[in-house]
C-alpha cells in the first residue's frame, strides 16, 4: 500500500470515528434513576436474624462462629490424617526386564520411572559400594515400592 493510500484510509477511520462519536454523545439521554423511599425500620437483633434466616441465611452468634470454625479445622485435620494413611498404604508394583547390555544407571533409571525407589543415586551408590554392577543378570523381575534396596539387588544378581 502507498503512503498516500494509506493516509486516505487513516483519515477515513478517524472520520468515522469522530462523526459515531458524536452522535453517542449528543444523542444519549442520560437515564433517570428513580429511588424508592427507604423506611427506617428499626429492629432487634432476633428480628433481624429471623429476617435474614427466611431469606435465606445462616446466622450464628460469635460462640456458635467459633465453635463451627473449630469443628471445621477438626474435620480439616482428620482428613488430612487420614490422607497421609492412605497415602503410605499405596505400593506399587513392577516388571523389570533386564536385556543384555544394559548398565546399572538404565536400570536404576527404569526402578525411579516404575516408582519402585525414589533416588536413583542411593540405589547406584550401593551398587557401586557392593561391587554388583557386572552382577545384574538378564531376566524378568517382578518388584514392589515396598521392597528394599538390598531385596531388588539380591533379586536382579
Amino acid at each position: 500500500m502507498s503512503s498516500k493510500g494509506l493516509q486516505s484510509f487513516s483519515s477515513g477511520l478517524f472520520l468515522a470515528t469522530a462523526i459515531l462519536g458524536g452522535i453517542y454523545y449528543f444523542a444519549h439521554e442520560p437515564e433517570q434513576v428513580v429511588s424508592q423511599p427507604v423506611s427506617n425500620i428499626d429492629l432487634t437483633p432476633a428480628e433481624m436474624k429471623q429476617e435474614l434466616e427466611e431469606v435465606g441465611y445462616i446466622v450464628f452468634s460469635e460462640e456458635e462462629w467459633v465453635q463451627e470454625q473449630e469443628r471445621s479445622s477438626q474435620k480439616e485435620s482428620d482428613s488430612a490424617e487420614s490422607d497421609s494413611e492412605v497415602n503410605e498404604q499405596i505400593i506399587y508394583t513392577m516388571n523389570l526386564i533386564i536385556s543384555s547390555g544394559m548398565t546399572s544407571n538404565e536400570v536404576a533409571n527404569q526402578l525411579v520411572r516404575g516408582q519402585i525407589i525414589e533416588d536413583r543415586a542411593v540405589f547406584l551408590d550401593y551398587v557401586h559400594a557392593n561391587q554388583l554392577t557386572q552382577s545384574l543378570q538378564v531376566g524378568e523381575y517382578q518388584l514392589r515400592s515396598d521392597m528394599t534396596i538390598e531385596d531388588i539387588l539380591d533379586q536382579l544378581t
